[in-house]
């Protein structure tokens, strides 16, 4: 089984996702981990500035095609990969759940209040926002099971990304 956590950035898909593979005691693989490591960089934020964000984009095309053959883990993804339909099929070739953490553009600005200067898309407010509406219908399109997590804590979320894990599929 391979779980891929869809959602923009504050949706909780590290939170959750480190909480799942815990308590499932499989692997969480984080991408923007992994592509700062490749990079020879200190942050995302440090990538976007010094080398842009196709860079950074080519960078998680690399890191995504790494977990192709991987399974039994949890893969939590940066919140741009729906926009990049060749990352997302370089996820895998082994079967994988998509699920997606839809949370609304209030929650999202409240949870990110004290993170924003370390997300660089996520600066000027106004492009965010628009970002976030060109993207909710592609993580709806993309996502096998959708979970709306603005009312949940993240216990709650990751409670029902496991049950829905464990629940048999036809």
């Amino acid at each position: 089984m391979k779980l891929v956590l869809l959602g923009f950035m504050g949706s909780g898909k590290s939170v959750v996702g480190a909480l799942v593979a815990q308590t499932l005691s499989i692997p969480l693989f984080e991408m923007d981990n992994r592509i700062v490591e490749k990079s020879g960089c200190s942050s995302v934020q440090e990538i976007f500035s010094r080398y842009g964000e196709t860079h950074f984009r080519a960078l998680e095309y690399e890191v995504a095609r790494e977990t192709s053959e991987l399974d039994n883990l949890v893969i939590s993804p940066g919140g741009g990969v729906i926009d990049y339909p060749d990352t997302l099929r370089a996820l895998g070739s082994t079967p994988y759940i998509t699920l997606l953490l839809d949370t609304s553009w209030e929650t999202i600005c409240t949870r990110l209040s004290d993170d924003a200067g370390k997300r660089p898309l996520f600066l000027d407010r106004e492009a965010a926002k628009a970002r976030y509406e060109r993207r909710r219908p592609l993580y709806l399109q993309h996502a096998s099971v959708t979970i709306a997590t603005d009312k949940l804590t993240i216990e709650a979320v990751a409670q029902q990304v496991i049950a829905l894990i464990k629940e048999p599929r036809v």
